[in-house]
């Protein structure tokens, strides 16, 4: 997207999903003061309940001053960081865009074979024989 917009991802998103769908609290990083904002990662653990982030902005790796240079976060598939955060309203006015199959009153974000795309079952083509989820 980068190459073919001329821009980085963080400027595309905003200008051509983001903002058209009302998603103004949903971004690769947020700013300190908006951090009471979001929701702890946690995971289950033997001890119960653990905290994969931290509960201070000025430690966070979600907050504007902490971010990594690489723009979604420093993230991998190997780290909890990394992609866009955002408020549970902003997501659900993504999730309607998909289940409207890509268009939210007359505009077509994505194609309806991108949505069939992003909606199969992947589960089963990545179990070891192909026939039933990991």
């Amino acid at each position: 997207l980068e190459v073919v917009y001329g821009n980085t991802l963080d400027v595309v998103l905003k200008q051509y999903l983001l903002d058209p769908l009302g998603m103004k609290d949903t971004m690769f990083a947020i700013p300190k003061k908006r951090f009471p904002k979001l929701c702890g990662q946690y995971i289950h653990c033997h001890e119960g309940l653990y905290r994969l982030d931290s509960p201070d902005a000025d430690q966070s790796p979600w907050t504007t001053e902490n971010m990594s240079p690489t723009l979604a976060g420093g993230g991998g598939v190997e780290d909890y960081v990394g992609g866009l955060v955002g408020t549970i309203e902003n997501y659900s006015k993504f999730c309607l865009m998909i289940a409207n199959r890509g268009r939210v009153g007359n505009q077509q974000f994505l194609l309806s074979a991108t949505v069939d795309f992003l909606c199969r079952n992947a589960l089963a083509q990545a179990s070891t024989d192909g026939s039933r989820p990991i």
